[in-house]
């Protein structure tokens, strides 16, 4: 069974707590995984706003799980080498 954590979000000049399912969120060690980056770089995309952080009692940080996989769904849907040649060339492969 899933535990249940509180959290405070931050963003938009308001922060607000309730608690979640913590199955939802992820610790940056879980991140950095899955992501493939360094701890600066997930600092980077948290400090540019590509990545909102919630900070939970003991202090450390969350990442919401959606919006992590959100940040490598726009990579799965790049074109792959072939119909960014038709694109560009205008006429099909055959």
């Amino acid at each position: 069974m899933a535990s249940l954590v509180e959290i405070t979000c931050y963003g938009s000049g308001m922060s607000n707590s309730h608690e979640v399912v913590a199955d939802d969120y992820l610790v940056s060690s879980e991140v950095l995984a899955i992501l493939r980056v360094s701890r600066r770089t997930l600092e980077r995309y948290v400090a540019d706003g590509k990545l909102r952080t919630s900070k939970v009692a003991s202090g450390n940080r969350r990442y919401r799980r959606s919006d992590v996989l959100a940040l490598i769904a726009p990579a799965s849907d790049a074109p792959s080498d072939d119909a960014g040649a038709h694109a560009i060339s205008g006429s099909p492969s055959n």
